[in-house]
């Protein structure tokens, strides 16, 4: 069990804050002024941050995971994440994802 739960009124575990990221990675989301980054979930996990950088011909989400990534993962965030830089960058040329 990851955090510390506490049991609600029918004795179930309810999430902590610190379920959702190993904790491992959960110094990797802020930078050194506590600013918190934007972060990625994998399988309700999270998995990694993220940025938009801004081109002359293109805008790229670019992603740094945590850790490896399957196949299959990188093509569903590869999907979702054109979709955002599409929706954040309308007027760019063209939206790509690449993975740090």
């Amino acid at each position: 069990m990851r955090g510390h739960s506490q049991g609600d009124e029918e004795g179930r575990d309810e999430p902590t804050s610190t379920d959702h990221a190993p904790p491992d990675d959960s110094t990797r989301v802020a930078n050194a002024n506590l600013r918190v980054l934007a972060t990625f979930l994998v399988d309700g996990m999270v998995s990694g941050v993220w940025r938009i950088e801004r081109g002359k011909t293109a805008a790229a989400l670019v992603l740094d995971p945590f850790g490896p990534l399957s196949r299959s993962q990188r093509a569903e965030l590869t999907e979702e994440g054109t979709a955002l830089v599409r929706f954040v960058e309308s007027d760019a040329p063209a939206a790509e994802v690449r993975f740090g």
